[in-house]
């Protein structure tokens, strides 16, 4: 992170890291139903071990 903000010229390291650690749990919570569909169209076992693991860390 740091070096991505140097490159951009950002100076609120700190800032934007919080911003990005807010975001975290709603992006796994997109990606848990996107397993959740994927496990339903195709039924493959991968989708549900995938979706297995971001529940749990999601109810953690």
């Amino acid at each position: 992170m740091p070096r991505y903000c140097a490159l951009r010229q950002l100076k609120s390291v700190n800032v934007i890291l919080a911003r990005v650690n807010a975001w975290l749990p709603f992006t796994d919570y997109l990606a848990l139903c996107w397993y959740e569909v994927g496990a339903n169209l195709y039924g493959l076992p991968a989708y549900n071990q995938a979706a297995d693991v971001l529940y749990q860390q999601l109810s953690e």
